[in-house]
């Protein structure tokens, strides 16, 4: 059988499907560069993120979770507490019960962008709804930090063109969970990277669509939709 083991580093927290029998590990126990390692993703794989924040400030990140996504199933997580270095809002705190007590021990965010940027760069990166996408980049741009070089695709987006019924509304990512018979505990980073994962790789399967094809798909009607306020503003 498998089972995740967590592994500490000065980068965050990265949980590993490990091979146990008995209750024992029976190979050796990953160290924290083996996540990214040595196999690249393929042409079905992708990383969905999804990250908590402190308060209404998006680049206040407080978690940030990373899952890798191969032929539909979720293959390993990445996670961290992150210390913000701004105050948490009571709002923020009882959504996903994260606080200073919490990432009084964390790393700030300079100290995991190596990190991440080994995972994401030159990848598809899923999240659900712009927000995580928008805090990962405020936060770069906070930390004067320049931007990795990877392909963002929306989940939300997805859902809408995979399935009518979400077209205009319900497409939130616990209703879709619910829908999709996934468990969620939902405001929980590595929770709902995986709920978003497990989406994107339903839609897939329902449509006969594969990662690059969505990434294409999505990026074409971003550019359309660029061209039409651009025409509309010039009017």
């Amino acid at each position: 059988m498998r089972a995740l083991v967590s592994v500490k580093s000065a980068t965050g927290l990265g949980l590993y499907w490990c091979a146990m029998r008995d209750g024992q590990l029976t190979g050796p126990l990953p160290t924290a560069s083996s996540w990214h390692g040595s196999r690249p993703l393929g042409a079905d794989g992708f990383l969905a993120v999804d990250v908590e924040t402190a308060n209404t400030n998006p680049s206040s990140i407080c978690q940030i979770a990373v899952v890798r996504f191969e032929r539909g199933a979720a293959v390993d997580i990445w996670h961290s507490f992150i210390d913000p270095g701004e105050p948490f809002a009571a709002l923020n705190i009882a959504l996903h019960g994260i606080d200073e007590t919490a990432v009084a021990n964390a790393p700030d965010f300079p100290q995991i962008i190596e990190a991440l940027s080994e995972r994401l760069s030159g990848n598809v990166v899923a999240t659900h709804m712009p927000f995580d996408r928008i805090a990962v980049q405020s936060a770069l741009a906070k930390h004067c930090a320049a931007p990795f070089q990877c392909s963002w695709l929306d989940t939300a987006s997805v859902a809408r063109r995979a399935w009518p019924r979400f077209a205009k509304r319900g497409y939130g990512l616990k209703s879709l969970a619910a829908w999709c018979s996934i468990d969620l505990r939902h405001h929980d980073a590595v929770e709902d990277a995986r709920a978003a994962g497990l989406i994107f790789a339903k839609a897939m399967a329902d449509t006969g669509t594969n990662v690059g094809e969505w990434t294409a798909e999505l990026s074409q009607t971003k550019t359309s939709e660029s061209r039409v306020r651009l025409a509309e503003r010039d009017r």
